[in-house]
């Protein structure tokens, strides 16, 4: 079961940075590997909220669909998968902290039996992607604060 939180400090404040990481249908600006993503209904986001992902990984298009499960504005938004490649929960949450706003990521994933003995492969390949993916939404985020 791959456990990952990664975080960054944004030079922003913390309601811009939690109003552009709870809303799911930015995370293909950000997040690597993310084509697209749907929010149903789509408009804000709540509890209940169902986002649709398609992201590529190995090589293929996967759909993986989620609940947002916790929805505390503006510091908290929980989801957890309802279909998809594997099973996972987490959250994402926006702290202040001086000089702007901390962003932690956490995700916990289950993976199917026949993956388990890559653990540690998946997990060091996940953490990359995720410290990766903090950077671009800091770069993204720090840039469009000072415009």
């Amino acid at each position: 079961m791959p456990e990952m939180t990664a975080s960054v400090v944004i030079d922003c404040s913390p309601g811009q940075a939690f109003a552009y990481v709870s809303d799911y249908r930015n995370d293909p600006r950000w997040r690597s590997g993310v084509e697209e993503m749907r929010q149903d209904p789509d408009g804000p986001t709540g509890a209940g909220t169902r986002t649709i992902e398609r992201m590529r990984f190995q090589g293929r298009i996967r759909e993986t669909e989620a609940r947002v499960v916790e929805f505390d504005p503006p510091h908290r938004v929980g989801f957890r998968t309802t279909s998809g490649y594997f099973t996972a929960s987490g959250h994402r949450a926006v702290t202040a902290e001086e000089g702007g706003a901390r962003v932690e990521y956490h995700v916990l994933a289950t993976l199917s039996p026949w993956l388990r003995p890559l653990t540690p492969i998946i997990r060091a390949a996940f953490a990359r992607r995720l410290a990766k993916d903090l950077k671009s939404l800091q770069a993204l985020l720090e840039t469009e604060s000072t415009d």
